[in-house]
């Protein structure tokens, strides 16, 4: 057993915030807390992947508080899933109001979450009072609703910016097991409805072991079909609220199966890409742009290329290293605005340069680039990019979150009772406690 960091995190019974300490053993990252009234726990850390675990502390997050919010407008829901974090339908909660958004002008980005948001009828209301406060209202739905074309349309002529789709799995019997029916055709159509619409979605997979871990390459190369799909997240079952123990994937053998299907798409690359976004996090809070930070510890990001069919790392076309170092030193060691532009500029044409030469994968970027230039005056430019981004998230449970991992969150959630923002893992967390009493 070796020690790797010392840290703090909080008791899974009083709550309080105590000592721990962060160990790798049998290849694998565990933390142990140790709470004065409950005694020891030891759990295995939320990025159980020592290589992971030690890129992510390594990477520079950027000073400013994340502007991202999200919101709990019901907890009903129309399903009962099985693995449902938030215990849709069990109680019911603090009601939202849409007057709660007003308080939320300085935040930029709404997440509008529950229970299923299109469960209440006034979500057009509430779309249309976030565009008014100058928000982008982005909606987790399960999709059914979102089925009927009619309603999706409605959802976006009230100002429906994007959407976070859950879509586990392709098979009707291990949808049936996940979320309680099958509805593999109903999510498809919801987005199908969705790309007929242009609005972006993010595709979410919550992993379930013996039931999708291995369909993963199979999902991916199917949403990857729909232009609007810009990025597919592998995510570990969040072990509060419902859930069966022996249904948990960690990480770690999440990244593997990827790594499997993908070549070239390794622990390295997820760490490099993670670190390129947020150095330029880092680079346009510098710069003095209006911005909040986007990206935290809680997922790592790939970002691919669809090259002939193939989802191609951006770890092939730059050598994205020495980017990330050229740009921490360029940040490092120079204070005022103006001077980042020069050594930028000159980071940003050399590259291009050497890499037209060099690279046959960037000039294939270069010529898509170019190719899609015609969309450059509507709506559909960025819509079609011919980049993905595919991530891994974490979501840590009272036994084994990392407060050192949380305290340049980049997500907060509003908490409709007390109207205080709290980190968003945080936040459930605390609602776990208090459904369970």
């Amino acid at each position: 057993m070796k020690v790797v960091n010392k840290t703090t995190s909080i008791c899974h019974k009083c709550q309080k915030a105590i000592p721990a300490r962060v160990f790798i053993k049998q290849g694998r990252v565990w933390i142990e807390s140790d709470c004065p009234e409950h005694g020891k726990t030891v759990s295995d850390h939320v990025w159980d992947d020592p290589e992971i675990y030690r890129g992510l502390r390594s990477i520079k997050l950027a000073p400013n508080r994340g502007t991202q919010t999200l919101v709990d407008i019901t907890n009903k829901c129309n399903l009962n899933c099985k693995i449902c974090f938030a215990r849709a339908n069990e109680y019911k909660g603090d009601k939202f109001k849409k007057e709660y958004l007003d308080e939320l002008l300085d935040h930029d980005r709404i997440f509008i979450s529950g229970g299923e948001p299109t469960v209440r009828e006034d979500l057009p209301d509430i779309l249309r009072r976030c565009v008014r406060n100058g928000q982008k209202p982005v909606l987790f739905s399960n999709g059914i609703k979102l089925a009927d074309y009619a309603y999706a349309r409605k959802l976006k002529e009230a100002g429906l910016r994007s959407v976070l789709l859950q879509l586990d799995t392709l098979r009707e019997e291990d949808c049936d097991y996940i979320r309680g029916r099958k509805l593999v055709r109903v999510k498809i159509k919801a987005l199908r409805n969705l790309c007929k619409l242009n609005i972006p979605v993010s595709v979410w997979v919550v992993v379930v072991r013996n039931r999708n871990l291995k369909d993963l390459k199979e999902i991916y190369n199917f949403v990857f079909r729909f232009p609007n799909v810009k990025t597919v997240s592998a995510i570990p079952i969040w072990r509060i609220g419902r859930y069966d123990k022996n249904d948990f994937v960690p990480p770690s053998e999440i990244l593997k199966e990827l790594e499997r299907n993908y070549p070239g798409l390794d622990k390295r690359e997820f760490i490099e890409t993670t670190r390129l976004m947020c150095n330029i996090d880092r680079f346009f809070i510098h710069f003095g742009w209006k911005r909040g930070r986007i990206f935290g510890a809680c997922m790592i990001k790939s970002l691919v290329f669809d090259y002939k069919g193939h989802c191609l790392p951006l770890g092939r076309i730059f050598n994205l290293k020495f980017v990330n170092s050229s740009i921490e030193k360029i940040l490092s060691g120079r204070k005022q605005r103006w001077c980042l532009i020069g050594p930028v500029s000159k980071l940003l044409f050399w590259q291009g340069i050497v890499n037209s030469i060099r690279n046959r994968y960037f000039r294939a970027v270069l010529g898509q680039l170019a190719f899609n230039l015609r969309h450059l005056f509507t709506k559909k430019y960025l819509l079609v990019s011919p980049f993905r981004f595919i991530t891994v998230g974490i979501y840590p449970s009272p036994q084994n979150i990392d407060l050192d991992f949380i305290k340049a969150c980049n997500t907060y959630a509003l908490d409709n009772k007390d109207h205080q923002l709290r980190p968003a893992c945080l936040h459930y967390i605390n609602k776990e406690k208090k459904l369970i009493k």
